[in-house]
């Protein structure tokens, strides 16, 4: 059977690939598994499900999970002879933090702006090592009702970096949770 997150990535690489890449990548670096889906281009606006993979990882416990991660994505790119391709990464959920905010404004740029300073005193950690990211989800007169991500610049560098090491070129990074929604709405349209 395909990974549990194949379908919730389907809706993440349909989302981020509007590119004409033939083929898109969507990789869950997960606690006991690594789990790959691949989504081929078949036209212009069709895809097709072409793989699912899932790796268990940490079964014994010597193992180093960066190494054993890192092998697999290197397992994976070995068989790998597609040229044009889209890589997403998956932040797992628990490294993320969401809040719902009203602003009164509807810009995207000044909500953009705006979020360090409306969450400062929201976060665990400091405002300056953070990556924020808004949705809006509705608009009421003239003020914006939005969804607000925030994860440490830390998490989001560890997750790149140990893709990389692997061979990986990540063109999104993306959370567990939200994926799901891509199925639904392209988050980059207004409300």
């Amino acid at each position: 059977p395909p990974p549990k997150l194949g379908i919730i990535f389907l809706g993440l690489l349909l989302y981020f690939t509007s590119r004409m890449d033939m083929k898109s990548v969507g990789i869950d670096l997960g606690s006991y598994s690594v789990k790959i889906t691949e989504l081929t281009r078949e036209s212009k606006t069709g895809w097709t499900l072409s793989n699912c993979f899932s790796f268990n990882i940490g079964q014994e416990a010597a193992t180093d999970y960066k190494l054993e991660v890192i092998d697999n994505l290197r397992s994976y790119l070995s068989k790998e002879t597609e040229q044009n391709t889209t890589y997403t990464l998956s932040l797992k959920q628990n490294e993320v933090t969401h809040r719902h905010i009203v602003f009164p404004f509807r810009e995207r740029h000044n909500i953009l702006r705006s979020l360090a300073f409306e969450l400062e005193d929201d976060l665990p950690f400091s405002s300056e090592n953070a990556v924020y990211d808004a949705k809006v989800l509705f608009y009421k007169a003239n003020t914006a009702s939005v969804l607000a991500s925030i994860a440490p610049k830390s998490n989001i560098e560890n997750l790149i970096a140990m893709a990389r090491d692997a061979g990986v070129d990540p063109d999104v990074v993306s959370v567990e949770g939200l994926a799901l929604s891509n199925l639904f709405e392209n988050w980059n349209l207004p409300p």
